[in-house]
């Protein structure tokens, strides 16, 4: 048995609809499952980050493909970040009587999904980031996931979003937004800090202020294009 197929072996399925013990090493997660389990692989999203699992060589179902590819369309190599693209049997045609959103979905053949990944040496796709979400900063991309990750490993944060705030000298800097646990005590500024020692230097949050809490929709996901940052001088608190 490969490593891939342990991996796939200790998905446990309950009848909700969720997995445990995601991990070969017994941990014990919660995860909503984002695919359906077919021979060739599964699809599961834990929660920070989506999982794609497939066999290497392997279509993830039967006549159907899933590639990397850059803005041009081209596919990009492993280790490097590309928007996932699919085609097959079980994909969409296209949008109800949406011509323009189905010409810009697909294209090619292939149904752009807006989601970049990696590809690790095992064949697994980790989603760091949605497209629209991409933030570049003079000229460096930065993946919101990647840094909201590293924001929720703090102690005291229970909820975090990073967004893209408009410059004139970079194009865009990077903000976070952040609710803070019940009875939890920390600063922007400690927060800021902390990010900095963690990430790269073009990846920390310049700025960081603290909400009550964070815009969500029905699904509880936080709508980024509601969050109002404050006027300069007022982000770090």
């Amino acid at each position: 048995m490969t490593q891939r197929q342990e991996r796939l072996f200790v998905l446990e399925l309950s009848g909700d609809g969720r997995v445990f013990s995601v991990n070969p090493d017994g941990t014990d997660k919660k995860v909503i499952v984002t695919g359906c389990r077919y021979p060739d692989g599964v699809a599961v999203d834990v929660g920070a980050g989506h999982i794609y699992w497939t066999n290497m060589g392997s279509p993830p179902v039967n006549d159907g493909s899933i590639e990397r590819v850059d803005d041009s369309g081209i596919e990009v190599p492993q280790g490097e970040t590309g928007e996932i693209v699919i085609r097959g049997h079980n994909v969409m045609k296209g949008y109800w009587q949406r011509p323009e959103a189905t010409s810009a979905a697909i294209r090619n053949g292939w149904f752009h999904t807006e989601d970049l990944a990696r590809v690790d040496p095992d064949g697994y796709f980790w989603i760091v980031g949605r497209q629209k979400d991409l933030i570049i900063r003079g000229g460096y991309n930065v993946y919101p996931r990647e840094v909201e990750d590293v924001l929720y490993e703090h102690p005291a944060v229970a909820d975090a979003a990073v967004i893209g705030l408009p410059n004139p000298d970079l194009g865009e800097e990077i903000g976070a937004a952040v609710v803070l646990k019940p009875g939890a005590a920390a600063t922007a500024q400690e927060l800021r800090d902390y990010l900095k020692r963690q990430v790269a230097a073009y990846e920390y949050p310049r700025k960081v202020w603290i909400v009550d809490a964070l815009p969500k929709g029905p699904t509880g996901k936080i709508l980024k294009r509601e969050i109002v940052p404050p006027a300069d001088g007022q982000a770090l608190s």
